[in-house]
């Protein structure tokens, strides 16, 4: 968790909202409802961060290899009672400093109100996902 914060710090991710940011692994996030998403495009840089690690080795990433990367990275939001985003919790990928920029991506969709509730789950949790390539 450390690792991840520090990467959001070292990238100037960190929005000046109050957001928890944490990496876990779970089984069944298919039970929780979906977000309403809108405008959503991760950021170039992330992606070509990401991209960098696995070329360098720095990152090894399940289903990853050099010249060639197609990730799907699922994530969970609680939303506060007021509708802003008070916790992130986004699925283990196995690199920390991947894990951290792609948090960082996610808190500035986030901050831009990509996501927003729907209401269906009174508790406040939602799930979602963000793909993308680099071929």
């Amino acid at each position: 968790m450390k690792q991840v914060l520090a990467a959001l710090l070292l990238l100037g991710a960190v929005p000046a909202s109050a957001t928890t940011v944490e990496v876990a692994t779970g089984n069944n996030w298919n039970s929780i409802p979906l977000a309403r998403e809108r405008n959503v495009a991760i950021d170039m840089e992330a992606i070509g961060a990401i991209h960098e690690m696995v070329e360098s080795g720095e990152c090894v990433l399940p289903g990853q290899r050099k010249g060639k990367l197609d990730l799907t990275v699922p994530f969970l939001i609680h939303f506060a009672a007021d509708g802003s985003v008070d916790r992130l919790v986004i699925q283990r990928m196995g690199c920390a400093k991947a894990e951290g920029v792609i948090a960082g991506a996610l808190l500035k969709l986030l901050d831009a109100r990509a996501y927003r509730p729907t209401g269906v789950n009174p508790n406040g949790w939602y799930r979602n996902e963000v793909s993308f390539s680099y071929l």
